[in-house]
């Protein structure tokens, strides 16, 4: 006769043994099997979005940029009733890809959700797709991996796409800016990855 408990022992004719690291792995894994049938399950959802909002969501949540001036359209994730995500888009950046049939993705901003982020990719090319644009863009630092943007199937156009500072002798810029928490950056200098899409 023998028996499990709740700890890495095991009760076997009166004995206790150590379990192997196995052993609580599997226990372990039986454990958490048992719990995905009783969690509750919550679907994300795509939602339109105005710019107020948009904004607001990405001054609390993005790692290394402010929200953008303006937009064409922004879309919101939600898990339930709680926003988890925007993507912004709208035109490109640089003059020479504004051809008028391409949009770029000025910002894609979650809290971390999971699938958030390549939902919001996949949502924001098929807007683009039905409004007529034939291709679509955005930028990652170098130091991100994309990984979103690679389960949406962007390709990489260019690994060295800009960064670094406009700021030079005959017209100076000021790449900082004070706020309450001190100094800070106004934008990343670091180098940049451009990323495409044909739709």
């Amino acid at each position: 006769m023998w028996c499990l408990t709740n700890g890495p022992t095991s009760c076997w004719a009166g004995k206790t043994t150590l379990w192997s690291v196995e052993s609580e792995r599997r226990w372990q894994r039986s454990r958490d099997w048992t719990n995905c049938f009783t969690r509750k399950v919550t679907m994300l959802e795509i939602r339109p979005c105005d710019l107020k909002t948009a904004c607001a969501f990405v001054a609390q949540y993005h790692r290394h940029n402010k929200p953008p001036t303006g937009h064409k359209y922004s879309i919101a994730c939600y898990d339930g009733e709680r926003l988890c995500g925007v993507v912004m888009v709208g035109r490109p950046i640089a003059r020479l890809l504004d051809d008028g049939m391409t949009v770029e993705v000025t910002r894609n901003c979650t809290d971390g959700t999971e699938n958030a982020c390549s939902m919001l990719y996949g949502a924001a090319c098929r807007a683009a797709k039905a409004l007529g644009y034939k291709r679509i863009i955005t930028y990652t630092l170098q130091s991100e991996p994309g990984t979103s943007l690679k389960a949406s199937n962007w390709k990489v156009a260019d690994n060295n796409a800009g960064g670094g500072t406009w700021d030079c002798e005959k017209r100076p810029r000021s790449i900082t800016q004070v706020t309450l928490f001190g100094e800070e950056l106004k934008y990343s200098i670091e180098t940049k990855v451009r990323w495409v899409k044909d739709l």
